[in-house]
C-alpha cells in the first residue's frame, strides 16, 4: 500500500469541504498560541520539579512532573504540526527538493502518531490522577495502595508505550499527493480508513472509548463519588471543627469540584466531535471541521487548566515558584531550602477533612502527609 505520492501534474482536488484561507489561518494562529503559552508553561513546571522537588518523595509531585512531561510531548508535537502548516515549511522542503518527500511524510506522520498518541497518554493519566485522589480521600487510612511510588514508573512506561500502540495505525490512514513544483498536498485519499472493519472497530469504537469515553466517565465517576465522601465527612464535623480546619476543608471541596467541572466541561466538546464523525450523524463537512476546531481549542483550553489546578494549588510547588521568581527578580528571599521546608511543613498541616478523626494518634502523620498534596 503506497501512503505517499509525488506527482507534476498539480491540478487539485476539490472533492471534500476546504476552509477559506483565513478562517483557516485564523484557527492555526489561535491554536499556535494557546500551544505555545501550554508548552512554556510545561517547561517551566518540569523545570521547577527537576531544580527543586525531585529529592521530595511525595507522591502527588511525582504524578504531577510526570504529567506534566506527557503535556510538554503532546503540546510540543502539536505545535510543530502547526508551525509547518502556518509557515508551509512542507512545501519549501518539497518544491527546493531539500529532503526526499518520503522521509518528509516519514517524519510528519511520527509527528502525528505522537501527537495522538500523548493525547491518549494525557488522558489516561489523568485517570490514575483522579484515582489517587480517590485513594486519599475516600480510603485515608487504608494500608495497601494502587498507586505507590514503587510503582509510579511502571505504571508512566506502560501508559505512554500503550497509547503509543493504540496510536501507531493513524498514521496510515491516509495517502497524501503532493506537488513536486510547488510543494502542496493536491489530493489526500483513504488508505486504511476505507478498510470497513478498521473504521468500525477500530476509530468508532476502540479508539473512541480509550481516547475521550472511558476518562471522561472514569473522571466523573471518580470526583462525584469523592464529592459524595467529603459531603458526608462534613455533614459529620461541622459542629465540632474548628474555624482553620473549615477553612481547608472548604479549600479541599473547591478543588474536587473544579477538578470535576473543567474536565468535563473542556473535553465534552472533544466527546461529541469524534461520535458525530464517526457515526457520521452529520454529514455535513463544514460544521464537522468547526466542531473538530472547538473540540481541539477546549482540549488546550483543558491542558492550561490543568496546570493551574494540579500545579498552582499544589502548595510546595507554589513555594517553589514564588522562590524562582524572586529570584530572577533579584528580590531578597530566604533561601530555597529553608522556604522549601516551610512549605513542606505547611503540607502536613493541610489535613485531609476526611483523615482528621483518624490521626489522633503520632502514627498516621506519616499517612497524614502523603494524603494531602494539594
Amino acid at each position: 500500500m503506497q501512503f505517499f505520492q509525488v506527482v507534476t501534474n498539480c491540478s487539485t482536488n476539490s472533492g471534500n469541504f476546504s476552509a477559506s484561507a483565513n478562517i483557516e489561518k485564523i484557527y492555526q494562529i489561535i491554536s499556535i498560541t494557546l500551544l505555545s503559552i501550554n508548552s512554556f508553561a510545561n517547561c517551566f513546571a518540569l523545570h521547577i520539579f527537576s531544580k527543586f522537588l525531585w529529592h521530595m518523595p511525595i507522591l502527588m509531585n511525582q504524578i504531577l512532573a510526570r504529567f506534566s512531561f506527557i503535556e510538554l510531548i503532546f503540546q510540543m508535537t502539536l505545535l510543530l504540526f502547526y508551525l509547518v502548516e502556518y509557515m508551509k515549511i512542507d512545501e519549501y522542503i518539497i518544491s527546493s527538493r531539500f529532503v526526499n518527500p518520503g522521509i518528509m511524510d516519514a517524519l510528519f506522520r511520527c509527528i502525528y502518531l505522537f501527537s495522538v498518541g500523548f493525547l491518549i497518554a494525557r488522558n489516561s493519566w489523568i485517570i490514575l490522577l483522579a484515582f489517587h485522589r480517590f485513594e486519599c480521600i475516600c480510603y485515608p487510612l487504608r494500608t495497601k495502595r494502587y498507586v505507590t511510588s514503587a510503582n509510579i514508573n511502571f505504571y508512566f512506561f506502560g501508559i505512554v508505550s500503550f497509547a503509543i500502540l493504540i496510536a501507531f495505525p493513524r498514521m496510515f490512514e491516509q495517502t497524501y499527493t503532493y506537488c513536486l513544483q510547488t510543494g502542496d498536498v493536491v489530493n489526500v485519499s483513504e488508505a486504511l480508513s476505507n478498510v470497513y472493519q478498521y473504521r468500525i472497530v477500530y476509530l468508532n469504537v476502540f479508539v473512541f472509548l480509550i481516547q475521550i469515553g472511558i476518562p471522561l466517565l472514569s473522571v466523573n465517576i471518580l470526583s462525584i463519588l469523592m464529592l459524595r465522601k467529603i459531603r458526608q465527612s462534613l455533614t459529620f464535623r461541622r459542629t465540632s471543627a474548628a474555624p482553620n480546619q473549615k477553612k481547608k476543608s472548604f479549600a479541599a471541596d473547591k478543588l474536587v469540584v473544579a477538578l470535576c467541572i473543567t474536565f468535563f466541561t473542556f473535553e465534552m466538546p472533544s466527546f461529541f466531535s469524534k461520535l458525530f464523525h464517526n457515526s457520521h450523524i452529520i454529514s455535513n463537512d463544514k460544521i464537522i471541521y468547526h466542531l473538530t476546531f472547538i473540540a481541539n481549542i477546549s482540549i488546550y483550553i483543558d491542558s492550561s487548566m490543568n496546570l493551574l489546578i494540579y500545579l498552582v494549588s499544589n502548595r510546595i510547588f507554589r513555594g517553589a515558584v514564588l522562590q524562582q521568581i524572586s529570584k530572577v527578580s533579584h528580590k531578597k528571599t530566604v533561601s530555597t531550602t529553608k522556604y522549601l521546608t516551610i512549605a513542606k511543613k505547611e503540607e502536613k498541616q493541610f489535613i485531609s477533612p476526611l483523615s482528621e478523626n483518624n490521626i489522633q494518634m503520632k502514627t498516621n502523620d506519616i499517612l497524614v502527609t502523603e494524603i494531602d498534596m494539594e
